[in-house]
């Protein structure tokens, strides 16, 4: 009996959990278009769009993919888990939005550096400057920071050389690094 869909072979999610990278890569150039096109209308463009889907598919390779029992469920798992996202990404936009004019008015101009710069500043410092950084930067960053991947296996993973992957990696921390910065000396001013 011939196999109708990817999905349908048995043998597919039990490639995926034992990270077998074809297999991935496969994944990954079938879901991303169709997981695009779902999520651009909800957050407003595509290369936030991108970035969603690309955070998304990475933590479903590396971690999600394991608490499925029936291959035949990604495609829904991934669409729902898309439109999940997507709404929150929309709904942190929102609020990064309100937070903004409040934020300066609350502010101790008397306070000392560390009273006056909290985790939760610098986090939402790292979350705006982390929106900035597009397509296959932010995934570059997220596997390497986030799943503790090499840039040779990320040059593999995303079709670039390992010396491509590293000089970009480390030129987006680098921009990272300027934006948070940029984003503290604006608090203090």
């Amino acid at each position: 009996m011939p196999v109708s869909s990817p999905f349908d072979d048995p043998a597919l999610l039990e490639k995926l959990q034992a990270r077998h990278e074809p297999s991935q890569s496969a994944l990954w150039k079938l879901m991303r278009p169709q997981l695009v096109a779902t999520v651009t209308p909800i957050v407003g463009g595509k290369a936030v769009a991108e970035a969603v889907v690309a955070d998304l598919l990475s933590d479903f390779l590396f971690h999600y993919v394991n608490k499925l029992r029936d291959g035949r469920a990604i495609p829904s798992y991934l669409r729902i888990m898309a439109l999940r996202r997507s709404r929150r990404q929309q709904e942190r936009a929102r609020r990064h939005g309100e937070l903004d004019p409040d934020d300066r008015r609350h502010r101790s101009d008397d306070a000392g550096p560390d009273d006056a710069i909290d985790s939760a500043r610098w986090s939402r410092w790292l979350e705006r400057c982390l929106g900035e950084v597009k397509g296959k930067a932010r995934s570059i960053l997220k596997l390497h920071y986030g799943h503790e991947m090499s840039y040779a296996e990320i040059g593999q993973r995303l079709g670039t050389s390992k010396q491509a992957a590293a000089k970009m990696g480390k030129k987006y921390l680098e921009v990272l690094r300027a934006c948070v910065e940029t984003q503290a000396r604006g608090e203090h001013v």
